[in-house]
Order: structure tokens, then C-alpha cells, then sequence
């Protein structure tokens, strides 16, 4: 069983797959914590008056399933500086893949086939690892049909 979760869903996805690790974790637009994605967009507002919920950053080190990070460049509600953060965070194996051009709420629709082709590889490597070329890597749109 593979997990996916998007923005506030992959934070929970996290928190399950720390309780009951899956197969694989796929983490698509997902904040460090809500304190950091609040801190962004609310500068103003004292840290401590922001509420530490999800706090993905600090526990992903925890993870035991491999991961697969998607996320956008052009995201104006999650930062891509929290992909960066929390793939650097995780063990391995994991992967990172930037898609450009898109924005928090069109990944999927702008992506079309090329989004199902990113799952779908690195679900595949999963099931059979001859095919993984590398258990730990991050990338753009290098290679990938679209």
C-alpha cells in the first residue's frame, strides 16, 4: 500500500505512515509544519500565538518507507523551500521531483500524463528495485515524457 497526501493531506499521511509505515509515502505540496506555513504568509503574527500543528519537519526523520516528493515551482501557498526541507530531512530512499510551471492547485491538472508517469515509475521501482536507478535523488523534468 502506497500513502499519497496533498498539502494538509500529506502531513497527515506522514503521521500515519509514522504509525503504520506503508509501502511507499508520497508527499505532493506539503508544508514542514502549519507554524512555518503560517510564519510565511502571516510575518506579523508572533510564533507562539501560531499553533505548532503537523510538525512533518521534525518527524519525517522518523520515516521507514520509502518517499517520493512532488511539488511545484510556482506553488504561491506552500513554498518550495518546505519540499526542499523535508526531503532533506527524510531517510532514504527517497526522490524529489520539481514541476515546473505549475502552481498549489494545479499540479495534478496542468501534470496530465506526466504526473501518473511519476507515480507510476517510482511505484514500479518499488515492487521491483532492478528498476530503480537511483534510491536517492532529486530532479526536475529531466528524462520524463510531456
Amino acid at each position: 500500500m502506497i500513502y499519497l497526501g496533498e498539502s494538509l493531506g500529506g502531513a497527515v499521511a506522514l503521521q500515519l505512515a509514522l504509525q503504520r509505515p506503508p509501502g511507499g509515502l508520497i508527499l505532493q505540496s506539503t508544508f514542514t509544519s502549519i507554524r512555518d506555513l503560517a510564519r510565511h504568509h502571516y510575518p506579523l503574527i508572533p510564533p507562539l500565538l501560531i499553533p505548532d500543528w503537523y510538525p512533518s519537519l521534525s518527524t519525517i526523520a522518523r520515516l521507514q518507507a520509502p518517499l517520493l516528493v512532488l511539488h511545484d515551482d510556482r506553488d504561491d501557498i506552500v513554498p518550495l523551500s518546505h519540499a526542499h526541507a523535508l526531503y532533506d530531512a527524510a531517510p532514504p530512499p527517497k526522490r524529489m521531483h520539481v514541476l515546473p510551471g505549475r502552481g498549489h492547485n494545479d499540479l495534478v491538472a496542468i501534470s496530465g500524463t506526466e504526473y501518473g508517469f511519476l507515480i507510476t515509475q517510482w511505484a514500479s521501482e518499488l515492487v521491483d528495485p532492478r528498476l530503480r536507478s537511483c534510491s536517492d535523488r532529486r530532479s526536475g523534468r529531466r528524462g520524463l515524457p510531456g
